[in-house]
Formats: C-alpha cells, sequence, structure tokens
C-alpha cells in the first residue's frame, strides 16, 4: 500500500516537474538570450578585425609583389636599353661609354638633362650624347661627376646632316619640340621625300658620322621666302631613354672619312 502511494506521488511529481520545464524554458531562453546576443557579437567582432587584418596582410603582399614585379621589368628594359647601346656603339669609331640619365630640366623652353659622368670620366664640352636609335644632343656644362647635355630638341642645338638617299646636305636646328628638328641651309629640297632618314654629316668634326638624326616627317612651301619647311622626327629618344652613350670623337679619323665622300 505504501509503495502504491508513493508511486502515485512520483507520478503527480514528474507531471509538474515536466509542466514547470515547459513554462521555465522559454523563460530560461529569453534571460539567456542578451548574453547569447553579446556573445555572438564579440565572436562577429573578432572574425570581422581577423577578416581586416587579413585583408590589410593580402593587400601588403599584393603592393610588395607588385613594386617586385615593377622592379624586374624596369631591370629587364634596362638590359635591353643596354643591349641596344652596346649594339649601336659599333657604328662609332673611337671610345664611348654608358652614362646614365639622373635628372631632368624642369623648364619647359629648356631642353636639357643631366647625366651621371663628368670631368673625371673624360667628358668635354661638346661631346657628343647618343642612345640606342640617334643623336640624343651635346655637352654643354662638365662637372666632376656629372654633365649637362643640351637635347636635340632644343632651339640651340644644331647638325649638320645629309639625307641618306639622296645625298642632300643640310644643317639640322631643334624646332622647339620634344620630337622635332628643322632643316635649314638647303640648297635644292626637290629630292627630299617624306620619310628620308637623315643621318649627321661628320662636317664640324662634332658628331661622328652616318648616325641617324631624324627621318622626315613632312615637306612644306615656306611662305617667307618660298623654300621649303621640312620637319625631321628626331630618332634618338629624348623623353624615354634612361641610358645614353658618350662618344669621343677623334677628329682626325673623322676628317678624313668626311673629306673622303
Amino acid at each position: 500500500m505504501l509503495l502504491m502511494t508513493l508511486d502515485s506521488h512520483n507520478s503527480q511529481f514528474h507531471k509538474q516537474r515536466q509542466r514547470m520545464e515547459v513554462i521555465v524554458l522559454p523563460i530560461q531562453e529569453i534571460a539567456s538570450l542578451p548574453a547569447r546576443i553579446i556573445q555572438f557579437a564579440m565572436e562577429s567582432v573578432t572574425t570581422q578585425q581577423r577578416l581586416l587584418e587579413d585583408n590589410a596582410s593580402l593587400h601588403a603582399q599584393q603592393i610588395l609583389l607588385q613594386a617586385k614585379l615593377n622592379r624586374l621589368m624596369q631591370i629587364q628594359q634596362e638590359n635591353s636599353s643596354l643591349r641596344a647601346l652596346l649594339q649601336s656603339s659599333k657604328m662609332i669609331p673611337g671610345k664611348v661609354e654608358v652614362a646614365q640619365l639622373i635628372s631632368v630640366s624642369l623648364e619647359p623652353e629648356l631642353h636639357q638633362i643631366i647625366i651621371n659622368k663628368g670631368s673625371s670620366s673624360g667628358a668635354y664640352l661638346g661631346q657628343p650624347v647618343l642612345d640606342a636609335y640617334g643623336i640624343m644632343g651635346q655637352v654643354i656644362g662638365v662637372n666632376a661627376y656629372s654633365s649637362h647635355v643640351l637635347l636635340a630638341s632644343d632651339k640651340s642645338f644644331a647638325i649638320p646632316v645629309v639625307d641618306e638617299k639622296s645625298g642632300v646636305r643640310a644643317v639640322a636646328v631643334g624646332a622647339g619640340s620634344s620630337h622635332s628638328l628643322q632643316l635649314i641651309n638647303i640648297n635644292d629640297a626637290s629630292d627630299i621625300k617624306v620619310g628620308d632618314m637623315f643621318l649627321s654629316s661628320g662636317l664640324g668634326l662634332a658628331f661622328p658620322k652616318g648616325y641617324p638624326v631624324g627621318s622626315v616627317k613632312s615637306v612644306a612651301k615656306n611662305s617667307q621666302d618660298h623654300g621649303s619647311l621640312i620637319t625631321l622626327n628626331i630618332a634618338a629618344h629624348l623623353d624615354r631613354t634612361q641610358q645614353v652613350l658618350l662618344a669621343w670623337v677623334d677628329s682626325d679619323t673623322l676628317k678624313q672619312k668626311t673629306n673622303a665622300s
């Protein structure tokens, strides 16, 4: 009898406990909700912070890799330019030496650069400066370890030239544009055509003979003297070249070649 009574009480107790759990469970869920929200927010912030840090790290790596790639491309370009310079130096009799461009004039009316060779390397006033493609200019100022170079585009630059095709002689002067020269002192321009290449003639004994100066861009009538106004595209890459050639002209050899022609 006692056992039956206990079983009855236990059964009622379990039913009441189940009812209480049904009532209490939502309250517990509600009570724990703020803590779960805070925990979720903290985990989200931590995850977001980790993502931001990872993103910043990846961005830094990308910048570093891009810098390395740019440097490799620059080295490749410099090596290519150097090979072209060394190849073109075979056209020049006598001593030549590679120099590096270190500065460009910021004044638009001054077409000048500075190179890293000076009197300590034997540089001299009037010395021709070339790149792999043509005559770049002439040394106009010499310091111990650097030189000022007047570019072929400057209006005060002049060089005796000859048409490679027709043999017509003239003087090419800077047009004040970074890409142009103009021809003066032309006796007969009838044989000069667009596309003709003008070379240094060697007259004046300042520049090596037979080196490219510029190709004819246009031939027009000059309204002032009824002659021809001939414009050349400068052969040298004035605005792209980083390495140049300094040439030591052998005046005696150049004079013999010029007289022979």
